[in-house]
């Protein structure tokens, strides 16, 4: 299984959340939807925000993620992405072992209040409740149908994460386990919402056994941050 997937609902719905402004426009407070695209393709996570070791892929869409973040859209009380967003980028997925994940969306909203409302639902009380129902959802969804693997354990945390070049940001950790022919597999996803301006980013880690390492962590969304 790609346990990053099991996390793309909540790193989807991140960059919906972080506003910025990066290179090539993404300070501006007008949309400029090609500015705004280049700039979110500048902001995203890259290699050089890594230690050695880390390989890329290009980023693949995973199933599904349209109807699970409608989902938590419509618990937060977001309306859908697409009728404010002027731009957005993914990275590429980075891993290590062939099994941890680490990606970033940044996307671009018409206006810094469409923002500003979007940090406000991430970051209230609401969020881990919501993050939760849709999380669990995800992970059942993904898991193979004929591989008699089951989930639980599900439980969602507030993290504290790195801040830096006057951004807003907020963290959640997800944990949960899958079971597989009787062996239990502990998995962590980790997730950073960043805002500045009408700039949106997200950054997850997802890692079965062990977490994404806290130095690692902290290098990547910094260098993410100084680039809003």
């Amino acid at each position: 299984m790609r346990f990053a997937a099991a996390v793309v609902a909540v790193g989807l719905l991140a960059s919906a959340c972080s506003s910025g402004g990066g290179k090539g426009g993404s300070s501006a407070s007008k949309a400029n939807p090609a500015a705004d695209q280049q700039a979110a393709a500048a902001i995203n996570i890259k290699a050089s925000d890594f230690p050695p070791g880390w390989d890329s892929s290009p980023h693949k869409d995973t199933a599904g993620v349209e109807s699970q973040l409608a989902t938590i859209y419509t618990c937060l009380g977001i309306e859908d992405p697409a009728k404010d967003q002027s731009a957005q980028a993914d990275s590429d997925d980075f891993s290590q072992g062939g099994r941890t994940t680490v990606s970033s969306q940044v996307r671009f909203t018409n206006s810094v209040s469409d923002a500003d409302h979007d940090f406000k639902a991430i970051s209230g009380s609401k969020a881990p409740g919501c993050i939760q129902q849709t999380f669990q959802q995800a992970v059942t969804a993904l898991l193979p149908a004929n591989a008699a693997a089951t989930t639980g354990g599900f439980k969602i945390d507030r993290r504290t994460v790195p801040k830096t070049n006057k951004v807003e940001a907020v963290g959640y950790r997800a944990t949960f386990t899958i079971t597989i022919a009787g062996q239990n597999i502990p998995v962590t996803a980790d997730a950073v919402y960043v805002r500045k301006g009408r700039a949106e980013g997200t950054v997850t880690f997802v890692a079965p056994v062990t977490a994404v390492p806290d130095d690692v962590q902290t290098q990547v969304v910094t260098a993410f941050e100084k680039r809003m």
